[in-house]
């Protein structure tokens, strides 16, 4: 696998469209939704950047297969994704052959599943997402022309899941110990921005506060991470609003006609974490998103296209 370059061709005169997917484990449901809903509105992405769970939800997508990644949400539960750690697991954490609290295991086999390299590379819609190397603190953009094994794709996707301290991180191009870039970039809104698309849509949940007591050590360290990973979807947001108040003169009028921001931000209104994970809630998250993408697409269509340019919308 080569570092992950960023290139874009365009052959014809429409507008090009790029779609953000943030991470936020369980909560990455409500992606579903609202890409239900685009694309049933007739949207269509030419590429799709991700992270965490938001690049799993990318690859599917990309593919071809949203049909068959909501019935996966819908049936998802905890042990499909991890398994608690084993006595054998333990010895291996302690002594520090395994450098993960969790077992994913399950997780790498539904990848292996479901991802298919042949059809993300023959894909209109190209995939990029992200991961950090514990060792240089190098971030990495991995891109589907980037890819060039099975292997590679399988590994790449498991270290941008790789959440620190609870899931173990990975090798790839059998060097360094890669993990999940929320840590610096949750949300990639930033990639998006600098790649020159003339759309951007933006999909994120936020973590609600929690009305009831911990009674774990694990939902503890997985509340730790579910703040540290919004903190760094908040300064993408920040740098989104910066970009539309630049491109706006003293009266609020748009100063260019050229980049269209929307920004789907759901709510998830149960006291959880980002490991939280059945088929009730998924179900429940992947309605919520579509209505709320239906109401902002109905929205969109009562208004001229003009006053949409340079636009940070909000569903709630």
């Amino acid at each position: 696998m080569k570092d992950g370059g960023f290139a874009r061709t365009r052959t014809d005169q429409r507008r090009t469209r790029a779609l953000v997917l943030s991470g936020g484990g369980g909560r990455g449901a409500y992606q579903v939704g609202v890409v239900k809903a685009l694309l049933e509105s007739g949207m269509c992405f030419d590429y799709i950047f991700g992270a965490s769970v938001g690049a799993l939800n990318a690859v599917m997508i990309a593919q071809g297969e949203l049909e068959r990644l909501e019935e996966l949400w819908c049936g998802l539960r905890p042990q499909d994704i991890i398994r608690l750690p084993s006595a054998s697991h333990l010895r291996q954490l302690l002594t520090g052959k395994w450098l993960g609290m969790l077992d994913t295991t399950p997780l790498e086999n539904l990848i292996r599943q479901q991802a298919n390299l042949g059809k993300l590379k023959s894909s209109p819609t190209k995939v990029a997402f992200f991961t950090v190397d514990l060792h240089s603190v190098e971030s990495r953009m991995v891109t589907t022309d980037s890819l060039y094994t099975t292997e590679a794709l399988v590994e790449s996707l498991m270290a941008t899941c790789a959440i620190p301290v609870l899931f173990p991180p990975r090798r790839l191009d059998g060097s360094g110990q890669w993990v999940d870039a929320g840590l610096v970039t949750n949300t990639p809104i930033r990639a998006a921005l600098e790649a020159g698309f003339d759309e951007l849509i933006v999909v994120l949940m936020e973590p609600t506060k929690k009305r009831s007591p911990f009674s774990n050590l694990l939902q503890i360290v997985a509340r730790c991470v579910d703040i540290s990973l919004y903190a760094g979807a908040r300064k993408e947001l920040d740098l989104l609003a910066t970009h539309c108040c630049r491109c706006q003169d003293g009266n609020g009028n748009s100063t260019n006609k050229k980049t269209v921001l929307t920004l789907f931000k759901g709510e998830d209104h149960e006291s959880s974490h980002l490991l939280e994970i059945g088929p009730v809630r998924s179900r429940r998250l992947i309605e919520q998103g579509y209505l709320d993408a239906m109401q902002q697409i109905s929205r969109r269509e009562s208004q001229q296209e003009a006053t949409l340019t340079y636009t940070l919308a909000d569903p709630r």
